[in-house]
């Protein structure tokens, strides 16, 4: 089935309009969290910074989205906050990996140092 751009946008609009009602205007609204929680900002320099701030990201959106649906009954949709809750799950396992991938690169990261200072001796 071939579609044009314009069927896909309009496709894709309701589907906007859909989860909107679910979620609210989060894409609005997750600057003034961040603003809260990193008020000096946040230093990404590596990969691996980056890595470990977008899941942090991912994570955040989706204890958002439950706290939108789970405690609003109006609003609760059962497949969407058991969706957001496996989402986070995995997320959180992502932001595990990516932190153990940091831990292990310090940990090697000072083993070269010390090896350089008993080098130095």
């Amino acid at each position: 089935m071939e579609r044009s751009p314009a069927e896909i946008l309009r496709e894709n609009a309701q589907l906007f309009e859909e989860k909107n009602v679910e979620h609210g205007n989060t894409f609005e609204n997750i600057g003034f969290h961040f603003e809260k929680l990193f008020p000096d900002g946040v230093a990404l320099k590596t990969a691996n910074d980056f890595n470990v701030f977008y899941n942090f990201i991912q994570a955040f959106s989706k204890i958002g989205r439950l706290a939108s649906s789970v405690f609003n009954p109006e609003k609760l949709l059962h497949e969407s906050y058991l969706d957001s809750s496996k989402d986070l799950q995995c997320y959180a396992a992502m932001l595990q990996k990516v932190l153990e991938d940091r831990l292990k690169n310090i940990i090697i990261s000072e083993a070269r140092i010390c090896k350089k200072e008993v080098l130095m001796y």
